[in-house]
């Protein structure tokens, strides 16, 4: 039982990590593109969490796809561009506008995702699922579940707080 603990526990502070580095990611490049700075995400606070949902099924696909690298990018390139996809379609529906627009892409598809963005989904996933991940499992085993414990709750509590405020008053600075 402890070990499922410890599992899950490990898996949610890394959808956190991945969240918070994935909106680091989103801020440099808006950054350096538009040369401003604008928080692109829905939430108010600093974390995408679509970085840490991709994050974690990249993990999953890791685990069930097998040691090929080749399998592994099509799969990710499959399950990340639906998420990628679908997420923006949820959130237009939900408030009528869009976070991300590839329009100006090639091969994109209703501009939610392009060619481009799921050539590096599967590249970056791939480098997530065989270097990135095993750092940080092995990084993660070090920390006391206890300490885990206690970082969760305070990041639970904090990014529940935002999605609720979110829901009715989103974060519309986008950035494109």
């Amino acid at each position: 039982m402890y070990r499922v603990k410890e599992k899950v526990a490990n898996s949610m502070v890394m959808f956190f990590l991945a969240s918070v580095i994935g909106w680091i990611w989103e801020e440099v490049f808006t950054l350096y593109r538009y040369h401003i700075f604008t928080n692109r995400g829905f939430l108010h606070g600093p974390w995408l969490p679509i970085y840490g949902t991709g994050f974690l099924l990249i993990l999953f696909l890791k685990r069930y796809v097998g040691e090929s690298p080749i399998m592994l990018f099509i799969w990710i390139v499959i399950v990340c561009g639906c998420l990628e996809y679908y997420t923006s379609a949820l959130l237009e529906v939900m408030y009528h506008t869009r976070w991300w627009n590839y329009r100006d892409e090639v091969w994109n598809i209703k501009e939610r995702v392009c060619f481009k963005s799921l050539l590096l989904f599967g590249i970056v996933g791939n480098i997530t699922a065989y270097i990135i991940i095993p750092y940080l499992d092995k990084s993660m085993r070090k920390i006391k579940y206890s300490r885990k414990k206690v970082l969760l709750i305070i990041i639970i509590s904090i990014f529940m707080m935002d999605v609720i405020c979110s829901i009715y008053n989103p974060n519309m600075k986008i950035g494109n």
